[in-house]
């Protein structure tokens, strides 16, 4: 935002030089920047303050009290002529919820012509572009009060039944257009909120005039507009239409209702003085709910312990002064303060607090050290999970990527559900994309497309929220809402397109996810791969290479490799994809705390074994075998070794090799000891059944 220095120095006559009152108003919590033009500012100002600093005035009363001189505030006053403002428009608020207050001033005789030099040259410092006088006085007096305002030609109004000029503020019909002011045209949705005449839309409210009722040098007759609209609507409006205005920019920060009349009053001021414009008696004002000032209760002691400093009552009153209508001293030492409908940020009794801070000067807070013990911030552990499966993936050579939470409609193909299970979003950001991401597999073949020009192979991961259609209510919003899921997704790139390659693919991503499994303490006897039969297939994976994954008996995630169709056709990648997806949440439940052992005394002793097993056998059967066997001593069985002969005695059947591992926390075992755990293994290897082993 652009602020003219000597529009400043006009309201607030002071002797600061330009700089001297960019580094207070810097101090002051705004931050300022002396521009390559010395008389203007730019202004970063923060959002709770647009309420009230959106124009040159309410920065005025900054410097104000920076300099320690009073405003001058600009004359309001004016003529009225004999004509009533009632008898020449009719005003209808139809979307009361949308319209907080709709104010609007009746201006005959007026002569259109060139603002004066001065306002064009303080607009044009303030980036905007002059075009008329009475176009000009508005955009002068949004700039000057905070309040955006907007001119109409009455003679180009459709009257009423009564034979007024008719303003109707209603939202927008679906599919009814509008023409603004640049000789657009746009298509609305139906939720936007209007400002019309008995027949057509005249504007959008809050941020751009039609051409319609245009001011041109032929008018003679305008309507002036000064209302308040709902923060929310605008918003919305403004991001689905793209049209982005220093009206829809004030408008969203929740302006004050009270300041219209006031903004109007200044523009009859300049348009009798300028234009040589007649304002009719009073104003048209629809305003149903008044806003009313709040009231807080502060005390001096409670104000010195927040701040740090003892405050006096003649700072704390002098403060209070800056943003209270009325101030009222108790016995016991507090105040009642009626704070100005203006400073919509100050809402509590710390808000005020803030304010003497920001009076006294932070620099004027003398260092302290803490009295009160610090207590450390309460542990998160869904982002500690969070952080340790990104170090355990990074560890293993994967890339993170962070994709974005919208997909296209074309993306609907990268996942296998039903279409109505989409969430759309009601007011996206573009027309592209509509709706909110099931999964993370789309996101990450756009990856692989947009980097496989640049590397051949590719190791990528993400960690991020998913959404899905779910009929859960939320009573806060009152609406519903859709279930959000963490998800995390592992993609591989790089094989050729032979069919080893791509098994060989796969098999590397198992690999890793067995690796990550191991580092998060879940044991390889915990979880297993299913084959997906039957309805139940996804085309989106090749046929018969994608599984279950299955924690505790409990599906976890998907693994697989990407059909041709998707990853070629769908996106343009040229080799196969290999994709894994975990629901976090789930795995976070299921993932076992960690326990830590001291370190052994003793040595351990190590065993190793081999046995003949059925094809269809696995290692964790066989290890489960060896692990219930009895033995008093064995620490851990691991397998080191898998074999499948095609001679014989092992032709037809598999071999597996472990290390078996004994230890005692008393003593070093003896070679009886051990012998006698070896034979316990060996029989109960023998007698089951299901494994048929035989001892190698």
């Amino acid at each position: 935002m652009k602020i003219s220095y000597s529009w400043l120095k006009e309201l607030v006559p002071t002797r600061l030089s330009s700089r001297a009152m960019a580094n207070a108003l810097n101090e002051s919590a705004f931050d300022t920047e002396l521009t390559a033009d010395p008389n203007v500012f730019e202004v970063k100002l923060p959002p709770n303050r647009v309420c009230d600093a959106s124009g040159h005035l309410g920065f005025a009363k900054e410097v104000s009290r920076i300099a320690g001189k009073p405003i001058a505030y600009p004359d309001a006053s004016f003529r009225a002529s004999r004509a009533r403002a009632q008898n020449h428009i009719g005003v209808k608020v139809d979307a009361k919820n949308l319209c907080r207050r709709y104010t609007a001033a009746y201006i005959e005789n007026v002569s259109v012509g060139k603002s004066p030099a001065w306002m064009q040259k303080r607009l044009t410092e303030c980036g905007v572009r002059p075009i008329n006088a009475v176009v000009d006085i508005t955009n002068y007096v949004m700039l000057e009060y905070g309040q955006p305002l907007h001119a109409f030609d009455a003679d180009k109004l459709a009257q009423d039944k009564q034979g007024k000029a008719a303003i109707i503020v209603r939202r927008a019909h679906k599919g009814e257009r509008i023409t603004t002011l640049e000789d657009k045209s746009y298509e609305l949705a139906g939720f936007e909120l209007l400002i019309c005449d008995a027949k057509d839309a005249l504007a959008v409210a809050g941020i751009k005039g039609g051409r319609k009722a245009e001011i041109d040098r032929r008018t003679k007759r305008i309507i002036v507009e000064s209302a308040n609209f709902d923060p929310i609507s605008v918003r919305q409006t403004s991001r689905a239409l793209g049209i982005r205005t220093d009206a829809s920019v004030r408008f969203e920060n929740d302006l004050d209702p009270n300041l219209t009349e006031a903004a109007l009053r200044r523009v009859c001021n300049l348009v009798e003085s300028i234009c040589s414009g007649s304002a009719a008696k009073g104003f048209v004002d629809v305003y149903p709910v008044k806003m009313k000032p709040i009231e807080l209760i502060v005390s001096l002691e409670q104000a010195s312990r927040l701040i740090g400093v003892q405050i006096s009552a003649k700072t704390a009153e002098a403060a209070f002064a800056l943003f209270c209508d009325s101030v009222k001293k108790q016995k016991s030492g507090t105040y009642v303060l009626t704070v100005n409908t203006m400073r919509r940020d100050i809402a509590r009794a710390e808000d005020v607090v803030e304010e003497i801070a920001r009076f006294i000067g932070y620099d004027a807070i003398p260092e302290q050290t803490v009295s009160e013990p610090v207590r450390p911030a309460r542990i998160d552990e869904r982002m500690e999970e969070k952080w340790l499966f990104q170090d355990i993936a990074v560890k293993l050579g994967f890339d993170e990527v962070m994709n974005y939470s919208l997909i296209e409609e074309n993306d609907k193909q990268a996942f296998g559900i039903a279409p109505d299970s989409f969430v759309r979003v009601t007011v996206p950001v573009s027309g592209k994309y509509t709706y909110l991401r099931p999964g993370l597999l789309a996101g990450l073949l756009k990856n692989v497309r947009d980097n496989n020009r640049y590397f051949p192979s590719m190791k990528l991961f993400e960690i991020g929220r998913v959404y899905r259609k779910h009929e859960r209510p939320d009573e806060r919003m009152k609406t519903i809402v859709p279930e959000e899921r963490s998800q995390l997704g592992l993609v591989l790139y790089g094989a050729k397109t032979d069919d080893k390659a791509r098994r060989e693919q796969f098999l590397d991503l198992k690999g890793y996810l067995e690796a990550m499994f191991k580092a998060i303490g879940i044991s390889e006897s915990e979880w297993r791969f299913e084959t997906i039969i039957g309805d139940e297939r996804w085309n989106g994976y090749e046929p018969s290479e994608f599984a279950r994954i299955v924690v505790s008996g409990i599906q976890v995630g998907m693994i697989g490799n990407i059909a041709f169709w998707l990853y070629h056709d769908g996106y343009g990648v040229d080799m196969p994809v290999s994709f894994c997806e975990i629901e976090m949440d789930a795995l976070y439940a299921l993932r076992a705390k960690k326990y830590y052992d001291p370190l052994p005394r003793f040595p351990d002793a190590l065993r190793d074994i081999s046995v003949l097993v059925n094809p269809d056998s696995t290692a964790s059967e066989i290890e489960s075998i060896i692990q219930n066997a009895g033995s008093r001593f064995l620490y851990k069985a691991e397998l080191f070794d898998v074999f499948v002969g095609s001679m014989p005695p092992s032709a037809g059947r598999k071999s597996m090799s472990f290390h078996l591992r004994f230890r005692s926390s008393e003593r070093t075992l003896t070679e009886g000891e051990i012998n006698k755990d070896m034979d316990l293994i060996e029989q109960a290897l023998k007698q089951d059944e299901k494994a048929a082993a035989r001892i190698r």
